[in-house]
């Protein structure tokens, strides 16, 4: 999967939830060092870059804690979403969608 296509699909997701961050505040963080780029992101999680993309969002929870949702589809034909944080690139959570 290229950047670009991840760099898209952040840039082309309205937000579903008040907390739902959009593109240009996304761009901000980064450019704030507040949140790693994407492109560091997946540098930390290579499963993300070989599989297909379907959704990535940048969401704020409630403690103020920001978060990459990424649900991509793997080389298993299964979706999984995977929640990252995003200042730290740690891996936070995997659920496996039906």
């Amino acid at each position: 999967m290229r950047l670009s296509s991840l760099t898209l699909c952040l840039l082309c997701s309205a937000p579903l939830h008040a907390d739902t961050l959009n593109a240009d505040d996304a761009l901000d963080l980064v450019e704030q060092g507040q949140v790693m780029s994407l492109k560091r992101i997946i540098s930390l999680h290579p499963e993300i870059s070989e599989s297909t993309l379907l959704d990535l969002q940048l969401e704020r929870e409630e403690d103020g804690q920001l978060i990459y949702q990424f649900e991509i589809l793997n080389a298993n034909q299964m979706v999984v979403e995977y929640e990252i944080d995003a200042a730290s690139g740690r891996f936070l959570r995997e659920e496996f969608e039906e």
